[in-house]
């Protein structure tokens, strides 16, 4: 797998210019098994596991089921907007350029 970035001697960003490279490279190349690890995954599967059992043993599993929804449904509109906005800027720069030509 090939590596994308720019590797000077900037600490502070070094791992996140990294995995982002990775991340742009594994997309490009259409391999999916390069842009996250094996140990990230079970890791994240370990995480929820522990916060499901956290919330069945503090009998705070009614209020996260009853939460889950109204929080898929903001970023769901939070999405929706972002697309929104994006079509509106792409609309505006075809006008500009359209504009340009004439």
């Amino acid at each position: 797998l090939k590596v994308m970035g720019n590797y000077r001697a900037n600490a502070a960003n070094s791992s996140t210019d990294r995995s982002r490279g990775q991340l742009f490279a594994a997309y490009r190349n259409g391999r999916v098994d390069g842009a996250v690890s094996l140990g990230f995954l079970l890791c994240w599967i370990g995480g929820d596991l522990t916060n499901f059992k956290g919330c069945y043993l503090t009998n705070q599993l009614p209020f996260q089921v009853n939460l889950s929804p109204d929080l898929s449904s903001k970023e769901r509109r939070f999405w929706v907007m972002c697309a929104w906005r994006a079509s509106c800027v792409g609309l505006i720069n075809l006008a500009n350029k359209i504009e340009d030509i004439q």
